[in-house]
């Protein structure tokens, strides 16, 4: 499950995972945030996957997942994402999707183990 909410004080988009994500439910997440959001054009995104089991490893699944990030993301002026992880697996799974998201040149992405380290790094760019 995916629960995003709006914190309007820190102008950060909270976005909570829990039980298993499959590539369905981050395009369905991705495409909310630019539904529901565009018009903040500076998205500031502090996603927590800890606790969360990540269903998806096949490059099909991950070429789906960029597709729709870079076709979304062009909505947007800039998109600081925030991504909190607690396992070796969504850390190397998440240094992957790093890389290949570098090219898009107004998405920001960056790991953290803590929320509060991550809002701090969404705080500084905002």
């Amino acid at each position: 499950m995916i629960k995003i909410s709006y914190q309007q004080d820190d102008n950060i988009i909270l976005v909570e995972r829990s039980g298993e994500i499959s590539v369905e439910d981050l395009i369905g997440y991705i495409n909310e945030i630019d539904q529901d959001y565009r018009e903040l054009k500076r998205v500031y995104i502090l996603d927590d996957t800890r606790g969360s089991v990540w269903t998806f490893n096949h490059k099909n699944d991950y070429d789906r997942l960029f597709h729709e990030i870079d076709k979304r993301v062009r909505n947007f002026i800039r998109v600081y994402v925030a991504l909190v992880v607690d396992t070796p697996h969504q850390t190397a799974m998440s240094d992957m999707y790093k890389l290949r998201t570098e090219k898009i040149k107004n998405y920001f992405f960056q790991l953290f183990s803590s929320r509060e380290s991550a809002r701090s790094w969404l705080k500084m760019n905002a």
